[in-house]
């Protein structure tokens, strides 16, 4: 943050934030290798999760084309975006779905 901000602004801190995360996402994978975890158990699934945050992303952003910016449309946004990501979890039948129902029975 300290080297991008000031000459890039607000696009250092995202390219800083993005560095950041990357470094961070590579060594706890580094971490995992050594933990003997498979890879494919730890990524199982990860295409219905990104199935699901990319429709999630393109209702809210619709909401956020159409309407004002705001604080309550900001609320409304949020709400809509996670009742979307739960159901489409449901839709896609997740892991996180047969847990959240196995939780929800005890």
């Amino acid at each position: 943050n300290l080297a991008l901000i000031p000459g890039w602004g607000l696009n250092g801190a995202m390219v800083a934030t993005v560095i950041a995360e990357a470094a961070v996402l590579i060594y706890q994978l580094a971490v995992l290798r050594t933990l003997e975890l498979k890879m494919e158990k730890l990524f199982d699934g990860f295409f219905k999760y990104l199935v699901a945050g990319i429709v999630m992303f393109s209702v809210v952003f619709s909401i956020d084309r159409c309407t004002k910016n705001g604080v309550f449309e900001l609320i409304i946004e949020i709400i809509v975006g996670g009742v979307v990501y739960l159901m489409m979890l449901v839709v896609l039948r997740t892991n996180v779905y047969y847990k959240m129902k196995e939780f929800l029975r005890k």
